[in-house]
């Protein structure tokens, strides 16, 4: 867009087969040549100086390089007639990051209080709009995490589940450590979509779970003689729901199904 600086240093290449064939840097304006490339299928490589990355897709006319994580150097291949001027756009950004810490919510307040621990080892994803993975990490010894190197963009953030563990309720508080989770499944917790700026590092992307309950149980075979001591096997594929007292579901994810021997948990 105009008024947007221009990238310098940054190294243009032609391959031919994996090896580059012509190379040239991108002047103050920008701009770099090839003024002598093989037709057919040009493969063009761009470095960026260090610091920096490409941005989002831009279209036909706009940003060629892109990719889910954030890149400093991307190859493109595109069609390349006898005689044509093949001309390439690359945009150039600065890398955001996203750091929080998942919190051992045993109060189900959704806020971090003073005794309530941490909890590490768990899998945290930068998720973009198109449901992408962009990156991961492990949260340490105390629940921190970072997502870093992302394309300024919009992302949630995904915390993958491990059993027996729940998020709790959001917190909308704002105030202090509090759970940003407000989407669940048995599998994982997302966050709500942030947007993120170059150059960003976006802090306080928290979340709560603690340790629920679990049933464990089985349905099982019998008959008169036998009864039900498990010696006929379990009945499988049946559904198991957890219900309130008038009979309504807990939630929709209190649901399991029977194994092949009965067992459900």
């Amino acid at each position: 867009d105009d008024g947007e600086p221009a990238c310098s240093g940054a190294k243009v290449e032609a391959l031919h087969h994996g090896v580059t064939a012509a190379e040239s840097l991108t002047d103050t304006t920008g701009s770099a040549l090839l003024p002598r490339v093989r037709s057919g299928e040009a493969e063009i490589r761009v470095t960026l100086p260090d610091g920096q990355v490409f941005t989002v897709p831009g279209g036909d006319k706009g940003n060629a390089f892109s990719s889910v994580s954030a890149a400093g150097a991307l190859t493109v291949r595109k069609p390349l007639k006898p005689g044509e001027l093949l001309v390439l756009h690359a945009g150039v950004t600065l890398p955001a990051s996203i750091s929080g810490v998942l919190f051992e919510d045993t109060d189900l307040s959704g806020a971090h209080d003073s005794i309530e621990g941490f909890l590490p080892g768990f899998t945290v994803k930068a998720v973009d709009e198109k449901g992408q993975i962009a990156a991961q990490a492990q949260t340490d010894g105390r629940g921190a995490y970072t997502l870093d190197h992302l394309v300024p963009s919009a992302y949630s953030v995904q915390f993958d589940l491990v059993s027996p563990y729940v998020f709790s309720s959001p917190n909308q508080s704002g105030a202090g450590m509090v759970n940003r989770v407000i989407e669940q499944t048995p599998a994982y917790g997302r966050t709500d979509v942030v947007r993120l700026k170059p150059g960003q590092n976006l802090d306080g992307m928290d979340a709560g779970a603690f340790r629920s309950a679990v049933i464990d149980g089985a349905v099982m075979l019998g008959d008169e003689e036998e009864g039900f001591s498990g010696g006929l096997g379990g009945l499988e594929g049946v559904s198991i729901s957890l219900v309130h007292e008038d009979g309504t579901p807990v939630s929709e994810h209190t649901v399991a199904v029977t194994s092949d021997n009965g067992a459900f948990s």
